[in-house]
């Protein structure tokens, strides 16, 4: 992908701001309703998003400190990209923050988010684009963490809660 990083910086700040203005108009009660089609409440995917949220970070944490990622406990030493392990992740997931507020989450994925654009920010391009850099990346480039992420939010997930939401808010 060969996006520059202020528009993929913009992108990411988008997606929040567009998140962020539906979720503040929800009450607690319907954040905490199974309402997605996989059975999920608002809450849940939001903690999905936060979780994965942390690998992206650990990531852009790595390169800014020249080390390697401190990955979540959840991966259990197993690479991110591990396809066939992705049903098992999520799962851990959600049994890891099924009891946590909505609050918590909610906070927890914000605050994430401004650290994940951040960092993106204090990235130069040139590192943000190398892919042989960092090669705990696997030939990908830390652009391809940052628009990952964006891809993550808006294709993976915003077409199946944008209906719930407009649902609620309406």
């Amino acid at each position: 992908m060969s996006q520059d990083k202020a528009s993929v910086i913009k992108l990411l700040k988008q997606e929040y701001a567009n998140w962020e203005t539906k979720l503040d108009q929800l009450n607690e009660t319907r954040v905490v309703t199974a309402s997605l089609p996989n059975g999920w409440s608002i809450k849940d995917l939001m903690a999905h998003l936060m979780a994965w949220q942390q690998v992206s970070l650990a990531r852009l944490r790595a390169a800014r400190a020249g080390g390697e990622p401190d990955l979540p406990t959840w991966l259990e030493g197993e690479s991110p990209e591990f396809e066939p392990g992705i049903h098992k992740f999520n799962a851990k997931i959600y049994e890891r923050y099924k009891q946590t507020s909505w609050s918590e989450i909610y906070e927890g994925w914000k605050d994430g988010f401004a650290e994940l654009i951040a960092l993106g920010e204090a990235i130069s391009e040139d590192e943000l684009s190398d892919k042989t850099k960092f090669p705990w990346l696997e030939g990908f480039a830390l652009m391809d963490v940052l628009v990952g992420t964006h891809e993550h939010h808006n294709q993976d997930h915003w077409p199946k809660v944008e209906a719930v939401l407009e649902k609620f808010i309406s």
